[in-house]
């Protein structure tokens, strides 16, 4: 069962979040979307303990949880590859056989949507704007998390690593969850914690959105010129929905 969340009103907050509680319904995008790790949750400690079983079962030393969270973001073929710092395709393919079964056990262990999300999944489902994720972690992976955190009934699509013939930072994956939601065409916004999610976006021809409270600082973050920067969830809904002074950070 999903919590109830909400965003306190304090003086610390300002205007701007007063402004949040009763957004207008003139929603500034088509569509929203999202990566998942980094993004929506925070599963990096499920994602580096399951790397560091798969290296014990290989009699690799294991890695901080820290070290592997910089490494999450391509698939776990490529995390696994810098885990064992290796390039021999067996060894790696061993690798992510003993990641997989012991992941999917433990993938909610310690994962949870980071604070903000649920009402901000809330408020943009309440204005009728169609959601959808694109992770480059495989479907049946990104739905089990979905549906394990009651988080699957907001979104209209889910695109997973494996969804389409290529990830993001390749434009495709993004480009099918639009065409799934019927919008191949219009202004669709994709917020992302990574280079791969801000490149994508940019390649799909989306507006780009840099959340901060995931993999990346904000100084690599706009090496990538994301078209815009939060530090919360709800300035993603001040963003897609347009209240005025919002404290949404503009590219430049």
């Amino acid at each position: 069962m999903r919590m109830r969340e909400s965003w306190p009103e304090t003086p610390e907050e300002g205007p701007s979040a007063r402004a949040l509680a009763d957004p207008p319904m003139n929603p500034r995008f088509a569509a929203v979307l999202f990566d998942l790790d980094g993004t929506l949750v925070d599963s990096f400690a499920d994602i580096a303990a399951s790397a560091n079983h798969a290296l014990a079962a290989l009699g690799r030393t294991p890695h901080p949880a820290a070290t592997i969270k910089g490494w999450v973001g391509e698939g776990i073929q490529v995390l696994m590859q810098r885990a064992l710092d290796a390039r021999d395709p067996e060894l790696i393919a061993r690798a992510v056989a003993a990641w997989r079964p012991h992941y999917e056990a433990h993938c909610l262990d310690q994962t949870r949507p980071y604070e903000g999300i649920v009402p901000m999944l809330e408020r943009l489902r309440g204005a009728g704007l169609p959601l959808g994720v694109v992770s480059n972690k495989l479907e049946r992976l990104t739905r089990l998390a979905l549906e394990g955190l009651a988080l699957a009934s907001f979104f209209d699509v889910v695109v997973g690593g494996d969804t389409t013939s290529a990830r993001k930072p390749d434009p495709t994956p993004l480009r099918f969850a639009a065409e799934k939601l019927g919008l191949s065409r219009g202004r669709l916004l994709f917020a992302g914690d990574t280079a791969n999610d801000l490149d994508a976006a940019r390649a799909a021809g989306w507006t780009s959105c840099a959340v901060l409270w995931g993999q990346c600082d904000e100084a690599a973050l706009r090496l990538h010129c994301p078209d815009h920067i939060v530090a919360h969830p709800r300035e993603i809904v001040a963003l897609a929905l347009g209240p005025r002074d919002a404290g949404v950070v503009k590219r430049g």
